[in-house]
């Protein structure tokens, strides 16, 4: 296998899920696989919903490496589906949506992001940002009344990576003021888009929730601490150019998105103005992905979220294929022609992925099965991201499991347990209250319940970013993380949410079988 930047991050936030479900944590806030047992909240901040599939595999016995690999391969499926069905949604040409989910499905970009980077969340939002974008097609263009498309696509891209349903926000924030005289002049297709965002908040509100409640709680390390910045991870046209011809790297457009971005631009008069609109977007994100765009800027703002400005390639490669798809048949005027150009592409995009693997630069990453089974459960990902600011990392990982304790309190029957540690305890001096500082990363909803009264755990001043507990006297504890009532009460808003959606849609879909048949009749 191919040790991907980000695979051992991804595969502990798997296995950790798989150990949540078989302790009957089946809706894990904090993964207890990292940090050898101390929990890392990385399902607070980046959510496990589609993971669920890998972990029941590790559940029913699979290798993760295994369990990894058929995950991937799902993903690929969902992701030519997808594709194929939302383009079918837009023009009814079976043909049409066939060419842009092969040239979706098999472009550079996206592979780079399955291989050289290991991007699970990326990968998974490129499946749903056709989904997403046939939304705000209908809101602004087609049936304003399919606004709830736009609100499944942005609440999946949430769901799977913030930063991709950063950028396509971004992307919509752009469609709409290339369209502004279009979406003024229509009220009813404003109040749709309004509609689709409330509706996408409401759907996510059990995750954003839970965020926003950490944040407000303390500060992280992807608040105080920037991974990168901009102005330093930005490329050349002549870096991108190279890399596609190798065809080989984590930020590899590809010679085919390339050739075909040039092949539509000479052709640009031939298209309708919704067209035009669209492959001048495409053109202005590559642009600020490149070292043209003054990125520094934007180091210190908002904006450097994004960290890569390659990562506007998700736009630029989604835009590439969909236009292409659109209007070959416009460039081409001869049925045999356009069967030569869009066959042609498809070979092209084909060959590229088959020969990817002969020009991977890093051979060192190319480890057996075995390596990739020895799981480092300190590894974070690039900038331990979610964990509080102030936190000596370093110290705390070379004693996972000790408990920190002052003098004055003598502790006994000391047991760990999944997420949780039991313990006596008993303070030397009448009157005193000690601190006990446990070995667990401090999130907003770790309690204890001492001598079976609950209390509030909160982080140490002494060791930053572990959980500490105040006692007095003597007595017993039973230290654990617990949803917080905004957690339920999110949760259960996005569960209710979805449930009715889904009612409503069948009902809607059964009105409209009902319609047909009668006209049928």
């Amino acid at each position: 296998m191919y040790r991907g930047d980000d695979l051992y991050f991804h595969l502990n936030r798997i296995e950790g899920l798989a150990l949540g479900i078989r302790n009957g944590d089946f809706i894990p806030k904090i993964n207890h696989f990292f940090l050898y047992g101390m929990g890392y909240g990385s399902p607070i901040f980046y959510s496990d919903i589609f993971l669920y599939p890998a972990s029941l595999l590790r559940i029913l016995g699979l290798s993760i490496s295994n369990s990894y690999i058929i995950f991937l391969i799902g993903i690929n499926f969902m992701t030519y589906l997808i594709a194929y069905y939302s383009f079918l949604f837009y023009k009814k040409v079976p043909f049409q949506a066939f060419l842009f989910a092969v040239l979706y499905g098999t472009a550079s970009y996206r592979l780079s992001d399955l291989t050289e980077r290991a991007a699970v969340g990326e990968v998974l939002a490129l499946a749903f940002i056709p989904l997403a974008f046939v939304g705000v097609w209908s809101i602004f263009e087609g049936e304003s009344d399919k606004f709830y498309l736009l609100s499944l696509g942005m609440a999946a891209l949430i769901l799977s990576h913030v930063l991709s349903a950063f950028i396509f926000s971004l992307f919509i924030l752009v469609y709409l003021l290339f369209n502004i005289r279009h979406v003024i002049g229509e009220k009813t297709r404003t109040v749709a888009f309004f509609k689709a965002a409330g509706l996408t908040i409401v759907l996510c509100l059990g995750f954003l929730v839970p965020l926003a409640e950490q944040v407000a709680e303390q500060s992280f390390t992807f608040q105080t601490s920037q991974v990168a910045q901009l102005s330093q991870e930005v490329g050349s046209i002549g870096d991108y150019l190279n890399i596609a011809i190798r065809n080989s790297g984590f930020n590899n457009l590809g010679l085919l998105m390339i050739g075909l971005l040039i092949f539509l631009a000479l052709n640009y008069s031939r298209f309708s103005k919704q067209a035009r609109r669209l492959l001048i977007m495409t053109g202005l994100f590559l642009f600020v992905s490149t070292s043209f765009f003054p990125h520094r800027l934007l180091d210190h703002t908002v904006m450097n979220a994004i960290q890569f400005p390659w990562r506007l390639f998700s736009i630029v490669t989604f835009c590439v294929c969909w236009l292409f798809a659109e209007n070959y048949s416009l460039i081409v005027k001869n049925e045999h022609g356009r069967k030569l150009l869009s066959y042609s592409a498809i070979a092209i995009a084909l060959m590229l992925v088959f020969t990817h693997s002969l020009f991977v630069a890093d051979t060192d990453r190319l480890v057996s099965r075995d390596q990739i089974e020895q799981l480092p459960s300190a590894f974070l990902g690039w900038g331990n991201e979610y964990i509080p600011s102030g936190t000596d990392f370093q110290e705390v990982i070379q004693a996972p499991k000790t408990i920190r304790n002052s003098k004055g309190i003598t502790l006994e029957n000391v047991t760990f347990d999944y997420g949780a540690i039991d313990l006596a305890y008993q303070i030397d001096e009448k009157d005193s209250k000690e601190a006990i500082v446990f070995p667990f990363i401090y999130y907003k909803g770790y309690q204890a319940k001492v001598n079976g009264k609950m209390m509030e755990v909160y982080n140490s001043p002494t060791f930053p970013g572990l959980s500490e507990l105040r006692l007095s006297g003597k007595g017993t504890v039973h230290l654990a993380y617990y949803w917080t009532r905004l957690q339920l009460l999110s949760a259960t808003i996005s569960v209710g949410s979805w449930l009715l959606l889904v009612v409503w849609l069948l009902r809607q879909n059964k009105k409209k079988q009902k319609i047909v048949n009668e006209k049928d009749e």
